[in-house]
């Protein structure tokens, strides 16, 4: 379903985080990032899936980031009862008002997690990366500082495309990953196995948008969307750090 990796900025002076959407193509297109006031005195920017109106990707003006993944276990269980079923993408519009990554995972534990299918939860601040499994059973916490990482999911089966990962490690090795060569990295196809490629294409399905959201220490963020026609749209949010806070599109 999707590729994501974070990498820190050079110095450690803030992090990048870029998450490739692979979607159905009988699925409707994303409505393009745009500004959000979850609360009066908080701006933050992300896109919207049409379907549930929620989202996979959203960053605000706390310099905090949260990403969603699908997950495909194997066996997978069965989803939620109609009745009491919640999208999964409305987990980031709920805790994107959380102050820091480690605050919007203790939320998310708080949360009746019976209602969501199958998912991860990846919160980044320029402390720490946090990633939230739940499998339907049980949820899972991963907390590291802020370093490398990549995470990647199939609806084919998570265990098929796990070769991504193990392609941005070697993508990484030696050196640290620089923004360009990360975002070469989500651009990367193998010739006759686009399936499991983090650019990924296969006859039903395809990466559908490349995002991308970077938050340096000391400057605006800058969330860069592109989709499957490598349109690019820009936008910027300035951090509460600053005097006057808004978005610019």
């Amino acid at each position: 379903m999707c590729t994501v990796s974070v990498i820190p900025l050079p110095d450690r002076r803030g992090y990048r985080l870029v998450t490739n959407r692979d979607e159905l193509k009988t699925r409707p297109p994303a409505l393009r990032p745009r500004l959000h006031t979850p609360e009066p005195d908080l701006s933050a920017i992300w896109p919207v899936d049409p379907d549930a109106g929620g989202t996979w990707i959203a960053t605000s003006d706390h310099q905090l980031t949260l990403c969603t993944m699908n997950i495909n276990p194997d066996p997978r269980p069965a989803p939620p009862a109609d009745d009491i079923r919640r999208s999964r993408g409305m987990v980031i519009p709920t805790l994107i008002n959380s102050n820091s990554a480690r605050h919007a995972i203790e939320r998310l534990e708080s949360f009746n997690l019976d209602q969501f299918k199958c998912f991860r939860l990846i919160a980044v601040d320029h402390d720490r990366v946090l990633d939230a499994v739940w499998d339907q059973s049980e949820l899972f916490i991963t907390d590291r500082p802020l370093e490398s990482v990549c995470f990647a999911t199939s609806g084919i089966g998570d265990h098929r495309v796990q070769a991504r990962v193990t392609f941005f490690d070697w993508w990484s090795d030696g050196a640290p990953l620089t923004p360009e060569r990360q975002d070469a990295f989500h651009h990367h196809r193998w010739p006759e196995r686009g399936e499991i490629s983090v650019n990924m294409h296969r006859a039903e399905a395809r990466t559908v948008s490349i995002t991308s959201v970077e938050v340096p220490a000391d400057d605006d963020t800058t969330m860069i969307y592109r989709d499957e026609q490598r349109h690019a749209t820009t936008h910027r949010l300035e951090t509460r750090a600053q005097p006057a806070r808004h978005a610019r599109v």
